[in-house]
Parts: C-alpha cells; structure tokens; sequence
C-alpha cells in the first residue's frame, strides 16, 4: 500500500504575503473602496431610468469622475511603496 501521508502534503509559501507598512493597507483600502463604490454609482445611473421612470437625480454623475482617479492615483502609491518595501527589505537580506 502506499503511504497517504505523503500525498496529503500541502505546499506552504515560504513568505507571508501580509502588509508590513500601515500605509499598504490605506492605499489598498482606498483603491478599493474608490472602484467599488464608482462601479455601484455607475449601476444606479444606468439603472434609476428602468426602475422608477425617472431620470437620475444630480450629481450621482460626478461620483465615478471623481472617484476613480483617485482610485489610479491609490494604486500607483501603493505599487511605489510595495516596490520601495521590497527593495528596502532585499538590501537587508
């Protein structure tokens, strides 16, 4: 018989993949949040006419202009301190 132990083994990364610097997580947090309520007010827009035979009130309009540059603007912060991390901790090593 074969041994089942050695087959149930499960490969772990060798790295955790967890935000060390707070600031990861706020920028994280915000490019989320930016793109997720940008992408909700896109859906009321297209979706008010259907439902209430009415047009959509003003302003729903600027929420995703606004919000998704700051959403790029989150991401690129967050790719620059991500790299600087890294780079920061591979010298270290």
């Amino acid at each position: 018989m074969a041994n089942k132990s050695s087959s149930n083994k499960v490969s772990k990364s060798k790295t955790p993949v967890e935000p060390t610097n707070p600031l990861e997580k706020y920028l994280a947090f915000g490019f989320l949040g930016s793109v997720v309520i940008s992408i909700l007010a896109v859906l009321v827009i297209l979706l008010a006419p259907l439902i209430s035979k009415t047009w959509v009130p003003q302003g729903w309009g600027m929420i995703p202009i606004l919000l998704l540059p700051f959403g790029f603007v989150c991401l690129i912060g967050l790719l620059v301190v991500n790299a600087a991390s890294r780079k920061k901790s591979s010298q270290t090593k």
